[in-house]
């Protein structure tokens, strides 16, 4: 398990059997959690600890525990999850390619996309433009983010290397980021 974890065995006995110094405040933490049937945040939390049990917690406390033991109010969830990548319908194009990936100059079609790579166990993200004409890279940036900034960077940096690009077709997959304002 150690050689999995990448943690040498005098790591692994030290915290064996320690004991997490929120567990108990956890515990109370989630109970007003649980009462409020998950829609309580930090602060009615920290109200809820003080009427029901007479303890002063610290507002802050109350957060980070709850963000390690992933506690999360109902509404903070849904807001989350409404506006993350929203594709605009109105900002779709047509196909101009419809899959002839040849071009018989440079700087003509361009093609663009996204991928992610797992690196030290953490997902990163590469987004590259490529000219379809030799296949060669014009620009790529890595982020630790799949957002309309990585590929904004991407474009701004092949636009300023490239610089004749008119007329020039760019493709991509049509994703929530080319397709957002």
């Amino acid at each position: 398990m150690c050689v999995v974890l990448n943690i040498s065995l005098k790591t692994y006995y030290k915290y064996r059997n320690k004991e997490d110094p929120d567990y108990y405040d956890y515990l109370i933490i989630k109970e007003i959690f649980d009462d409020s049937k998950g829609t309580y945040g930090y602060r009615r939390i920290v109200e809820g600890l003080i009427q029901k049990y007479g303890v002063i917690m610290n507002e802050k406390k109350v957060l980070r525990i709850m963000k390690k033991y992933n506690l999360m109010a109902e509404y903070i969830r849904k807001a989350k999850k409404k506006h993350k990548n929203e594709r605009i319908e109105e900002n779709i194009k047509p196909n101009l390619l419809k899959r002839n990936f040849t071009t018989d100059s440079p700087n003509k079609v361009w093609d663009t996309d996204i991928t992610y790579l797992i690196f030290k166990g953490a997902r990163t993200y590469l987004s590259t433009i490529i000219d379809l004409y030799d296949r060669h890279v014009i620009s790529y940036k890595i982020s630790k983010h799949n957002d309309n900034k990585l590929v904004m960077d991407t474009l701004n940096e092949a636009v300023v290397k490239e610089k004749d690009v008119h007329g020039l077709i760019i493709h991509s997959d049509q994703g929530s980021q080319y397709t957002s304002n």
